[in-house]
This record gives structure tokens, C-alpha cells and sequence, in this order.
């Protein structure tokens, strides 16, 4: 029973779809050979300039050939006079220093700037009112704890919005937002 609703469903839109596309009125259609020209014969033709021709208009450009920019006039501005700065006061040699070399503690106060700079909070925890920080450094990864250590850090305080690490060694220290906040 539905088989057969289906096919004639199916035979029913082939039939409608027929009936679109046909033509309604086929002998009401002009042929080919019925229709007249509505164009004559000076309609059709081409219009080119020969070199003694002047009745069609001179043609400026070439067009295979790529335009240069027009250059901009610019107008002389008037130039304030103004002092001239005073020359630069030159050292002799022998007041021309280099910089002192840094000391080892400056260059590992640098170091352990740099390395605090790469280590970023992903997330606090709270486990058992215990605050506990991850971090992340690279594809290296550290759940820690008040006082545990991060590479060569020491953690000194965890919030819910941050923590806060501190090298005993060199003294430099950084809080460190969770990320995204």
C-alpha cells in the first residue's frame, strides 16, 4: 500500500515537471525563417580610424603600454629658521669608556629574570582547603604546593587569581596571574 502512494507520488512530479517545461503554445513561436532583420545594413558596420580619416577622434594613449604615475606637484613650503643645535660635545679617547663587565650575580639575576619570564600559571586547586598551583614551562609541567619548588623557584603564596614565585639565590621574585585572567 505505501509502495504504491510512493509511486504515484513519484509519477505525479514527473508528470507536473513535463507539464512545466512544455511548450504551451508551439505554433505561436516565430521561426527562424519568419523573423525579420531590425537591424540594416548601417547599423552593422565597424567604424575603424584609418591614418587619413579625421572624422573619428584621435586616440591618446596606447593602451599596451603601462601609465606612469603623474608626479605630484608639491609646493614650496616657508621654513622656519630656527637656531641650530649645538654640536655634540665629543670625548677625547681617554674619557670614552666602555661599560664595566657585569658582575656573576647580575648575569644570573638576568638568567633567573628570564626564566621566571617563560613560566606561566595554568590553574590554582583547592584540595582540602590547600591551595595547590599549576604551572607550566614550556613542555614541562609542575603541581605544586606552598613551599614546593618550580625549577629553581620557591612558591611563597597561592590565591585563587595568582601565585607568587621568589629565588632564594638571587632574590628575584614575580607574581604570576592564572592565564586568561
Amino acid at each position: 500500500m505505501r509502495r504504491s502512494w510512493l509511486a504515484a507520488a513519484i509519477v505525479a512530479l514527473i508528470v507536473l515537471n513535463v507539464w512545466r517545461w512544455w511548450p504551451a503554445d508551439a505554433t505561436a513561436k516565430p521561426s527562424a525563417d519568419t523573423r525579420q532583420a531590425t537591424a540594416n545594413a548601417q547599423d552593422l558596420r565597424l567604424a575603424v580610424r584609418t591614418s587619413g580619416d579625421e572624422s573619428m577622434p584621435r586616440i591618446e594613449r596606447n593602451i599596451f603600454q603601462v601609465r606612469r604615475p603623474v608626479p605630484l606637484r608639491v609646493e614650496p613650503r616657508a621654513v622656519l629658521s630656527r637656531a641650530a643645535p649645538p654640536a655634540p660635545a665629543v670625548l677625547p679617547q681617554t674619557l670614552q669608556q666602555d661599560p664595566p663587565p657585569r658582575t656573576p650575580e647580575e648575569i644570573d639575576a638576568e638568567m633567573a629574570q628570564a626564566e621566571l619570564a617563560q613560566i606561566k600559571l595554568v590553574g590554582v586547586i583547592f584540595r582540602d582547603a590547600k591551595p595547590r598551583a599549576y604551572f607550566a614551562r614550556g613542555d614541562q609541567t609542575y603541581m605544586v604546593s606552598l613551599g614546593d619548588t618550580v625549577e629553581r623557584f620557591t612558591v611563597t603564596e597561592i590565591t585563587a587569581e595568582r601565585a607568587r614565585l621568589h629565588d632564594p639565590r638571587t632574590r628575584i621574585g614575580r607574581t604570576i596571574p592564572v592565564l586568561g585572567k
